[in-house]
């Protein structure tokens, strides 16, 4: 995109008066708050610097590796039982344990700055640093894109980009929870590595609440032990349950302080906090435990920038850094994740 055109006729007034900047930095006219990037991936948005309190082990930083790993384990022993006396007990050896694995997936942006530009944006003529906000802007774009990525169907094997995209919220939490591969274990045969669905049939205005406790105790626990750590909409549902709690004079709008502090607007249902984000699919609300996702980051490439030499030909004087962000995301119980879907 070309720059913004201004014409100024150099009298003696612009000639004995240079332009007065009222910011030393350029005023960010484009990109918003990352909240899948600092939920999911525990990454600081430019915009809102706080992120979501992460659990101890959450964040696995790996060096190297083709792929990674989530050992599982999803049976209970064959070998439990009550006795009395001299019973029978049995000593089976129960292959309990199994695999899940998945690709890296890697991000990167380049700063360029011909040689003229740094000569120019150098002593008391450079009002800001050149390299360091083209830095800037390149990091932000990066979180932005795999903030918009960590919403979509990524599967980091065919979709998005050939499979090179981050797994997405639609991928992990899909439409369908019987049928697909998620890091690699099949759900058709899997049923434990599956997510609960709410198909509410109806309106959020109609039937909102109701189906919003019903996944609640759906993915819970069978006492309601382990309920979710956020909710998770879009714009027009956390309106429409705005307007539902509004009508009953329950509006609670919560900072929630010392619990997820983003610098998003956030209401609250059953004491969690309710978000809403760009990335999610229309009449949607995710019911999110946090505290069985992972964020796999790869050591040496959160967003690291790397000096990557000359141009070529003609462009031999100019610089060129490369930022790197390699990073993964995955759930380990997804009978703790609910996805509720409403007609409207």
């Amino acid at each position: 995109m070309a720059g913004i055109s201004v014409t100024e006729v150099w009298g003696s007034r612009v000639t004995s008066t240079m332009a007065v900047f009222l910011k030393t930095k350029p005023i960010d006219q484009i990109f918003s708050g990352n909240l899948l990037l600092g939920t999911l991936l525990g990454q600081e948005s430019d915009t809102n610097k706080m992120t979501f309190p992460l659990r101890e082990g959450r964040v696995i930083r790996q060096t190297g590796g083709r792929k990674i790993r989530l050992p599982l384990s999803y049976l209970a022993s064959s070998n439990t039982t009550s006795f009395r006396g001299a019973d029978e007990l049995s000593l089976n050896i129960d292959d309990i344990h199994t695999m899940a694995e998945a690709q890296w997936s890697y991000y990167t942006d380049a700063v360029v700055v011909t040689w003229q530009e740094a000569q120019e944006n150098s002593g008391e003529a450079a009002m800001f640093s050149l390299v360091q906000e083209r830095t800037v802007n390149a990091m932000r774009s990066i979180k932005d894109m795999v903030d918009s990525h960590l919403g979509s169907t990524g599967d980091a094997v065919s979709v998005g980009n050939g499979g090179k995209n981050i797994i997405g919220l639609q991928h992990l939490l899909s439409a369908d929870p019987t049928t697909g591969m998620v890091w690699g274990v099949n759900r058709v045969t899997y049923t434990w590595w599956r997510h609960n669905l709410i198909t509410a049939g109806d309106t959020f205005a109609n039937i909102g609440i109701a189906a919003l406790a019903e996944a609640w105790t759906t993915q819970s626990g069978t006492n309601g032990e382990d309920p979710p750590t956020l909710w998770l909409t879009t714009a027009a549902q956390w309106r429409a349950y705005h307007a539902k709690v509004a009508a009953l004079q329950q509006v609670n709008t919560i900072q929630v302080s010392g619990a997820a502090d983003l610098g998003f607007p956030a209401l609250e249902f059953m004491g969690r906090p309710v978000f809403y984000d760009a990335n999610t699919p229309a009449n949607v609300w995710y019911g999110l435990n946090l505290n069985y996702f992972v964020a796999c980051l790869q050591t040496g490439a959160e967003f690291k920038v790397e000096p990557y030499g000359k141009g070529s030909g003609r462009q031999m004087l100019d610089g060129i850094w490369r930022l790197a962000f390699g990073a993964q995301i995955g759930i380990e119980r997804f009978d703790r994740q609910s996805r509720t879907l409403f007609t409207g």
